[in-house]
């Protein structure tokens, strides 16, 4: 989030209380597993939450906040969203909206993860889900 902050306010100073604080969240998703979703799914819109890592809001066409993401896949005019990267809130705007929401699966939620090296092992396993809202 201090990225975030920088960037939307470049002539503020960020504090940041640990160099060692990060975000599970954010660190499920990389720029690069962006890019291979939009090249799986070409043309589908990619929705970031906004707890990801500028490269990944780079990559995506819109940000969003748990507050307004259901608003915010609403005003896309396409009925398939890829959501990137919490799978709940996904489900929910996928609900929400009756969009198809493409979304990642638990294998790389960090909520069902023991760490950050059960990630890294299972990098090359990750599945992505998907959601009818109804």
């Amino acid at each position: 989030m201090a990225e975030t902050a920088k960037i939307l306010n470049p002539t503020k100073t960020v504090l940041i209380p640990s160099n060692k604080a990060g975000c599970s969240l954010a660190e499920s998703i990389t720029a690069d597993d962006v890019r291979a979703l939009k090249a799986k799914f070409p043309g589908v819109p990619v929705v970031t939450y906004v707890n990801t890592y500028a490269d990944v809001k780079a990559e995506s066409d819109i940000c969003c906040t748990s507050g307004n993401a259901a608003a915010v896949v609403e005003s896309l005019k396409a009925d398939t969203i890829i959501f990137l990267p919490d799978e709940y809130l996904a489900r929910n705007v996928a609900k929400e909206t009756g969009k198809h929401i493409i979304f990642p699966t638990p294998l790389l939620s960090p909520h069902f993860r023991n760490s950050q090296q059960d990630a890294n092992e299972n990098n090359d396993k990750r599945k992505w889900g998907d959601e009818r809202g109804e």
